[in-house]
């Protein structure tokens, strides 16, 4: 008799709240595919964010959406009351506009610490999302949760050392040409980006 077939899980998400994540939802929608948003009120690099009615529509759409800090600072660095600011009211925003729990919360560029996770917890949230790579189990902290594979905005792996290890690590495409998701994914990679 064989084994019952191990779940799978799968969905996706998306940080910083960038106007492009209008197409995003719109290729998950049309492949029926679950995603959660992350999203801060002042945008990476100040840059635009999406608009109150779109998080809305996100939710309608059966999307989650979850908090990404005020300003998308990174959050170690700061005094206690500042990251109590940045998760508590980001989340209470959040839950204001939208009408419904915020449960989880992506440290922006991943950097988190015990103390992060203690403010995180007193704010309420179920867990955060880090930005480590290649996790394929599922006994972590749900305050540590990892991502599977990782594709930042070409315009910062270019920004990244040319013959850096964390260059490779980083960029999803440059995993499958070398070959790293090919094995740990027990497949050729081949059609998968």
């Amino acid at each position: 008799m064989l084994p019952p077939p191990i779940p799978r899980i799968v969905t996706t998400s998306w940080d910083d709240g960038d106007p492009c994540d209008l197409r995003v939802a719109e290729l998950l929608r049309a492949r029926d595919l679950p995603g959660t948003f992350y999203f801060p009120f002042i945008g990476y690099d100040g840059r635009q964010t999406l608009t109150y009615d779109h998080l809305k529509s996100f939710v309608r759409e059966g999307f989650e959406v979850g908090g990404h800090g005020m300003s998308h600072n990174v959050l170690p660095p700061l005094r206690s009351k500042e990251i109590a600011r940045e998760v508590g009211n980001c989340k209470k925003r959040l839950e204001d506009i939208l009408g419904e729990p915020i449960r989880m919360f992506s440290y922006s560029l991943g950097h988190y610490s015990g103390s992060v996770v203690r403010y995180l917890k007193e704010a309420g949230y179920l867990g955060g999302r880090t930005n480590r790579m290649l996790g394929r189990k599922l006994d972590f902290s749900p305050y540590e949760m990892p991502t599977t594979l990782q594709a930042p905005p070409l315009k910062i792996r270019r920004q990244l050392p040319k013959r850096s290890s964390v260059r490779r690590s980083h960029a999803a495409a440059d995993l499958f040409r070398a070959g790293h998701v090919r094995r740990e994914l027990g497949g050729t990679g081949e059609g998968a980006l």
